[in-house]
């Protein structure tokens, strides 16, 4: 994926460059480095730099475009230094088109991560609505049921998603995170494999991607198993501080699962100082219920700046 992601922005860059009033491809371009800041392709805060850049070149050049306030909503709400500054841009984009679904699934994953997560769950009913096929929009939808604490919902829509395409990654993923949350440890336990047979076919290595591992942790953790949990935690934390993309919520719910909140809240700071998008999951991500009544946990709320409410 990163590869491919540098590649989207060596061609919008050439794009702009040819014309740099092409208010589509500067928001295209905002995109594609917001994503790269997923995936490893550059360190959060040059990608969200570059990103935020782009973005205000797309409303400099087409203020009447969803596009470009849809994109820098995005890179603004991903951002933990900007991110509860996102939201006017998302209802603005909303506002010039109400038929574009990519501002209702990256608005929707904002308000999840602020707690608001019923408001969520309507943002990706009209996401769903405006692109009934998108294999994203579908598990993302899923995963703000899952943020709601709507097992059986998210179950429903993680089947949903497997039976547009039986081989996305991503809605095993789903499967497995909510059966573990309702007890179905062998449930989970098959999503597991399934996930891992998957990733294992797309890598180009043959290794299992991080966010199955992730997930296997808390299939071991709840079955009592917590060494190998612990084992899988510190493997992820070994692989990211060697250089691979690995997301901070995966490397620090694999820690609770194990049990280690210590070390989980550790790595969770962490990614606070590295400017990580997925330290923003802190209120809303189910395995980070075991950590709230931990030493250090408010104060990380409070450094992220959530609101009161």
């Amino acid at each position: 994926m990163p590869d491919e992601l540098s590649k989207s922005v060596e061609y919008f860059r050439k794009a702009v460059a040819l014309d740099p009033n092409f208010a589509v491809a500067w928001a295209a371009l905002s995109e594609a480095y917001s994503r790269l800041s997923d995936y490893g392709g550059l360190p959060p805060r040059d990608a969200f730099d570059k990103a935020r850049a782009s973005a205000e070149a797309a409303i400099r050049t087409g203020p009447s475009l969803a596009e470009s306030h849809g994109a820098l909503g995005l890179v603004l709400s991903i951002d933990p230094r900007t991110w509860v500054q996102a939201e006017p841009h998302f209802r603005r984009a909303i506002q010039l088109n109400p038929s574009y679904s990519s501002t209702y699934q990256w608005y929707g994953g904002h308000l999840a991560r602020l707690g608001r997560t019923k408001e969520a769950i309507e943002q990706l009913a009209l996401a769903v609505a405006a692109d009934p096929s998108s294999l994203p929009v579908s598990v993302v939808y899923g995963w703000m049921l899952y943020f709601d604490r709507q097992y059986a919902r998210a179950i429903e829509r993680g089947k949903q998603t497997i039976d547009l395409d039986p081989n996305f990654l991503y809605g095993y993923v789903l499967l497995a995170r909510c059966y573990l949350e309702t007890g179905a440890l062998e449930q989970a336990a098959q999503a597991c494999e399934n996930a891992s047979r998957i990733s294992i076919g797309l890598s180009r290595t043959g290794a299992e991607a991080p966010v199955v591992r992730s997930v296997l942790a808390g299939v071991y953790g709840r079955k009592g198993d917590r060494a190998r949990a612990r084992e899988i935690a510190v493997g992820l934390q070994r692989d990211r501080r060697a250089g691979s993309a690995i997301p901070i919520h995966y490397i620090a719910s694999a820690f609770c699962e194990s049990g280690d909140y210590l070390e989980a809240l550790g790595v969770i700071e962490k990614g606070c100082k590295e400017c990580e998008t997925g330290v923003l999951y802190l209120r809303v991500y189910p395995p980070f219920d075991s950590i709230r009544s931990s030493p250090g946990y408010g104060r990380l709320v409070r450094q992220l700046g959530y609101p009161e409410s």
